[in-house]
């Protein structure tokens, strides 16, 4: 069925209220197949719509977002790798790629491990707790 939008009147006030609502149309049949009435029902169905319109929302700045954060790790000239607590590497823009010598995917297969020496770097101890 199609959604039908409605501007409502909000009690006491000039202001109206949006709704959207479908409607359906259900013939009751008698013993001959012939129509004696027909049952018309309408569903309030605007928190649904609303719910979806804020998800479009919600992923739209979710695309905007990771768009914004690909650009900046994309285009530093540092050396940006993406890690877990674990020691896996996820990703590495282009300039790890150049400073380690390796692709970003032998960087992910290497790890934290076959990168760096966690033992003997202080700093990095404590960064890592």
């Amino acid at each position: 069925m199609d959604v039908q939008k409605y501007d409502i009147p909000v009690r006491g006030s000039d202001d109206f209220e949006v709704r959207y609502w479908i409607s359906e149309n259900s013939p009751v049949l008698d013993d001959l197949g012939e129509i004696v009435y027909i049952i018309h029902s309408i569903t309030d169905i605007t928190e649904k719509i609303n719910a979806e319109e804020q998800r479009k929302k919600a992923e739209q700045l979710i695309r905007e977002s990771e768009a914004k954060y690909r650009s900046i790790i994309e285009s530093s000239m540092d050396g940006i790798l993406l890690t877990v607590s674990d020691g896996r590497v996820l990703g590495a823009n282009r300039a790890a790629c150049e400073i380690f010598k390796m692709t970003e995917e032998e960087i992910c297969r290497a790890g934290r491990k076959g990168l760096v020496d966690d033992t003997t770097d202080p700093s990095l101890q404590l960064l890592l707790e």
